[in-house]
């Protein structure tokens, strides 16, 4: 990538194999655009004038089949006696295990590209429920609201047992550490020295925090890359989870990772891929003649879990989630 007194020039977009839309035409027009160095730990939005350039800059080594990460089916029937399930109806979250677009494996992603390159937020008066993501789908505006996600799916139902209001926190207080880091990280891992400077690491989680990873990478906090270390930020959201508090809203959340994902130097990928190609969708923003991608639908289920990894027993009175790895059980008490 050329330097010139600390500028760059946008890269040269290659036409992605899988599908063509007017996103590729966007791509196009920022060939030649001089642009500022964006450095970790810049937010996006600090840009005024060329946002689109460099978000599509940070993206442009991602194959674009490989951007977006697809949520998964969660067949609940195989986990309900071992509390998995529990976690997420304990947040009034269970319609986030089996969202899956009715079954679509068709993801339009480089209309998703031309609209997370023109993202802005507008929190209207009374955020977060006023809060929209706008951008455009060529001359079609888009947006992601809540108003948007309960047409699709009642993803937030109420937190339960005992029943709560749910609790609209910042981004820095949901991703950040806080002052009960510590409590946090003894509920979720089972080592001996629990520090607050200590690597996080998969491994290291008890049997259920380490069964819901599989979920939370799909659906919750999706990202790729290295699963075998946690990042900060997916912490909170764990404790949640085993629980119950703080009682965070979904779609609250999924709001918070559409736009750190957009204005993140480091987060590539995008979330929730299957549910905003419902909303562009939604949003007749989807040309006739389209190509999507397919994103093959892969249900989670025991058989799929990783081999070796846990043992599901279920007996009479009781079931227990072993991680075979670790060697350590979970009981749990069985429930109809």
């Amino acid at each position: 990538m050329a330097e010139n007194n600390g500028k760059r020039k946008a890269p040269a977009s290659k036409k992605q194999k899988g599908g063509t839309s007017a996103a590729h035409d966007s791509v196009a027009e920022a060939m030649e655009v001089e642009l500022p160095e964006w450095s970790r730990g810049e937010r996006l939005s600090k840009f005024k004038n060329c946002q689109k350039e460099l978000y599509l800059g940070k993206i442009s080594k991602v194959p674009r089949n490989k951007l977006g990460v697809a949520e998964r089916f969660t067949v609940i029937s195989d986990f309900k006696y071992y509390g998995l399930v529990k976690c997420f109806q304990r947040l009034g979250w269970e319609a986030v295990l089996t969202y899956d677009n009715n079954n679509k494996s068709e993801v339009y992603t480089d209309e998703i590209v031309e609209w997370m390159s023109t993202l802005e937020k507008k929190d209207g008066k009374n955020p977060p429920f006023t809060t929209k993501l706008i951008g455009y789908v060529g001359n079609k505006k888009v947006a992601l609201s809540f108003e948007a996600m309960d047409k699709i799916v009642k993803f937030d139902t109420g937190a339960v047992n005992p029943q709560r209001e749910y609790e609209y926190l910042s981004v820095d207080k949901i991703f950040g550490k806080g002052d009960d880091w510590l409590t946090m990280l003894r509920e979720l891992f089972q080592v001996d020295d629990i520090r607050e400077d200590m690597k996080l690491y998969r491994k290291d989680l008890k049997p259920l925090p380490k069964l819901l990873t599989c979920i939370l990478n799909w659906n919750v906090i999706p990202r790729a890359g290295d699963k075998e270390k946690m990042r900060n930020y997916e912490i909170r959201v764990l404790y949640a989870l085993i629980t119950g508090r703080p009682t965070i809203s979904f779609k609250h959340l999924v709001l918070l990772n559409v736009w750190e994902s957009r204005e993140d130097y480091d987060r590539k990928r995008i979330p929730h891929i299957r549910l905003l190609t419902r909303v562009l969708m939604d949003a007749k923003a989807i040309l006739a003649g389209a190509k999507p991608y397919k994103m093959r639908q892969t249900p989670f289920c025991i058989d799929k879990t990783d081999v070796g990894d846990w043992d599901f027993r279920k007996g009479r009175s009781r079931c227990v989630l072993i991680d075979m790895k670790s060697g350590v059980g979970k009981f749990l008490k069985e429930t109809t």
